[in-house]
């Protein structure tokens, strides 16, 4: 729905689930958005963040990120061809506009690209999606399904942060 590109700096893109309109994207979102972030800094910061040395990026913030990460569900890795991915799945929202929450769960996934130091992320955030019958809680409450590796795999697929020629092996 969006590009943004400061040459050398920053590029950001975002994607929304509302459809392209005949006006310019004003920000809206309907249940689910993916931000994808390149920039020449943060990417010690990123790496201590997926490291488990900090329990927030201050990378996040300096982009201007506003995210609210309540509680980690699940970490994991994605080794393609072309980059090595790290993800972790939180109970939270990311804020866009004044005061407008989206989600309810929020994945920040990191983009390793081979001999590349520039700082790569996304934020893939949505609905919690319930789950009945045998997943239910001790209490009887539908326990809320989250993305695990496959779904994150497959969502990434058509994605690639290190550009086509590492995407094709060359």
């Amino acid at each position: 729905m969006a590009v943004v590109s400061v040459p050398f700096v920053i590029d950001m893109a975002i994607l929304s689930d509302l459809p392209a309109g005949d006006e310019p994207w004003a920000g809206e979102f309907g249940e689910r958005g993916f931000y994808y972030v390149q920039a020449l800094w943060g990417g010690d910061d990123l790496r201590a963040f997926f490291d488990g040395e900090t329990s927030e990026a201050a990378t996040l913030r300096d982009m201007g990120l506003e995210l609210d990460l309540e509680e980690h569900l699940e970490r994991g890795d994605l080794d393609r061809r072309d980059v090595t991915t790290r993800w972790a799945t939180f109970r939270g929202s990311t804020m866009f506009g004044p005061g407008e929450q989206i989600g309810e769960l929020v994945t920040l996934i990191e983009f390793d690209c081979p001999g590349d130091e520039r700082m790569r992320m996304g934020i893939w955030f949505g609905p919690a999606m319930e789950t009945g019958g045998e997943d239910e809680t001790q209490d009887g409450d539908a326990t809320d399904s989250i993305p695990g590796s496959d779904a994150i795999a497959a969502f990434l697929e058509p994605i690639h942060p290190c550009g086509a020629a590492a995407a094709d092996g060359g």
